[in-house]
């Protein structure tokens, strides 16, 4: 290499740097206000309510600066018209610059819920610091979950996560929100969220169900358990079944629920078949492993499941709000048909039928129930325990 090409290289490699960008639009750690929570209501004069949960910077907790007492998230508040005026308003009154990167939760009132969160959706989707993971929940008031402080948790929040590691609740994020909102259906579920009174740890009570954009009915924990399963998003469950006016608990686990759509001679039907597989973790029956009390046991579990899923369909068909992405599944399947109808004239009078296939695995870590006597549990084997008639599991 001659020493000219050396020098070249040398030029431009000196040249090149000048056009590096650099860390132009960096900023300090200790400039951010980070953000782990976000709660949207709106007040009595209309006006939205945007409400953070700001982590307080350790030094201040451990000198209890700032009038802090030792706490370790801030909650603050900005109010506007609309939502992007009311973030504007809160970025007015922080020293610091809000960080969004790290909102875990957003939280919306019953309030904004029943007037209607397309505006707020529309503006959390475009704004590009909020992740689309973001979980979402409502509440009576998101203020009192952002305020709460749970004793062994940092921030009020966090527990909310547990559930959904667990399996029994979802996780319905931002993402997931928006597809449900542009479906067929246009209807959509988020969790209704409680707070413990004693441990002020927030957790999940039971469902909110949207009908477009607007909080049409409010469901009990067990509905929304069978809302979750429907729409496959359950991955774990807990039941207590009636079996000989007993109970049999179990936990059913690795549940997968397919939707089967059918139209045959102009009738409009859907199959849902869920399987899964349990694990008792009670019996009351005085029954030990026997291959006759599985089989029933079982059967069981699958009528206490059909059960429960129907009333659900049944209640939210009353009110024509199709949350189990029926609409969905019907126009992927037959969407010559579907361009034919109204929904809204099909849905209510649907048939719909729940299949479950749940194979019990394990009946625990001991054969016979404990504590019942040995001469009980001969007569209770003795006798003609069990029946088939799957109406009436506990004739």
């Amino acid at each position: 290499m001659t020493l000219f090409v050396r020098r070249s290289i040398i030029i431009l490699l000196i040249i090149s740097i000048l056009f590096l960008p650099g860390c132009w639009d960096r900023e300090e750690l200790n400039t951010l206000a980070i953000i782990t929570a976000i709660g949207i209501d709106i007040l009595p004069n209309n006006d939205v309510e945007i409400s953070v949960q700001e982590i307080i910077p350790q030094s201040n907790i451990e000198n209890g600066g700032n009038g802090t007492g030792g706490k370790k998230t801030l909650v603050q508040s900005g109010v506007g018209k609309t939502i992007f005026d009311a973030k504007q308003d809160l970025q007015e009154k922080l020293g610091r610059s809000l960080f969004w990167g790290h909102a875990e939760v957003i939280i919306f009132g019953k309030r904004l819920a029943e007037k209607g969160i397309q505006e707020e959706i529309d503006f959390l989707s475009r704004f590009p610091e909020i992740r689309m993971r973001a979980k979402l929940y409502v509440i009576d008031d998101p203020k009192k979950v952002l305020e709460a402080s749970p004793i062994t948790e940092n921030y009020s929040v966090r527990p909310l996560d547990a559930s959904t590691r667990l399996g029994t609740q979802a996780m319905i994020d931002l993402n997931r929100t928006i597809q449900m909102l542009v479906g067929k259906s246009g209807a959509f579920f988020l969790p209704w969220l409680k707070i413990s009174e004693t441990s002020q740890i927030p957790y999940i009570e039971g469902g909110a169900v949207f009908k477009q954009d607007r909080l049409i009915e409010q469901i009990s924990g067990r509905e929304f358990r069978a809302l979750l399963w429907i729409n496959d998003k359950l991955e774990a469950a807990v039941l207590s079944v009636p079996l000989q006016n007993k109970e049999v608990g179990v936990k059913i686990y690795g549940s997968k629920t397919k939707l089967k759509p059918q139209i045959k001679n102009g009738k409009w039907r859907m199959l849902v078949e869920i399987k899964g597989e349990d694990d008792i973790y009670l019996n009351e029956t005085g029954i030990g492993k026997d291959p006759e009390f599985t089989k029933v046991a079982g059967k069981a579990v699958e009528k206490e499941i059909q059960k429960q899923l129907i009333q659900t369909v049944s209640k939210l068909q009353k009110k024509n709000v199709d949350a189990f992405g029926f609409a969905d599944a019907f126009h992927q399947t037959y969407p010559h048909e579907w361009h034919r109808v109204d929904w809204k004239d099909i849905f209510p009078r649907l048939e719909v039928v729940i299949k479950p296939q749940i194979k019990l695995r394990r009946t625990g870590m001991t054969d016979e129930p404990v504590g019942i006597p040995t001469e009980s549990k001969k007569k209770v084997k003795g006798r003609h325990f069990f029946c088939y008639d799957l109406q009436s599991i506990t004739c």
